[in-house]
């Protein structure tokens, strides 16, 4: 995935319209896959709602599939490291925000304060980011 979040949108739903399974009812990009990752966030990161949640709700409504991808979500001055999960009849079900910061994360990144378990139409989903897993 690059640093553009409408071309990634753009590759996820090449991706998934590829899928022939119609089992298959997730689709999971990891962290900062739909965003990519820039020094400087600010070129990547949008609001939620915002394009790249929007994005995907397009995305799993056309392919009737649940997708949840990470994205840099600006808030205010600052952004988050987050996890949408998106469900293929209601929309955004959830925007986890990573907890635990590296020591650089911590200087532009707002972390989240609280544990996320989304329930699906497959069971329940705990929704984790790269160092959070270490504490859970």
């Amino acid at each position: 995935m690059r640093d553009d979040p409408q071309a990634n949108l753009d590759k996820v739903e090449r991706m998934i319209g590829t899928i022939c399974d119609k089992s298959v009812r997730m689709a999971v990009f990891g962290e900062a896959g739909i965003s990519g990752v820039e020094n400087d966030y600010k070129k990547i990161a949008d609001p939620v709602p915002g394009r790249v949640s929007e994005g995907l709700e397009r995305i799993a409504r056309k392919h009737n599939i649940w997708i949840c991808g990470g994205t840099i979500e600006m808030i205010g001055e600052k952004a988050a490291n987050s996890l949408l999960m998106v469900s293929p009849v209601k929309g955004l079900v959830a925007n986890y925000r990573k907890i635990h910061m590296f020591r650089s994360e911590k200087e532009t990144m707002i972390p989240g304060d609280e544990p996320m378990v989304v329930d699906t139409e497959l069971g329940k989903v705990g929704l984790t980011i790269c160092y959070d897993f270490i504490f859970s």
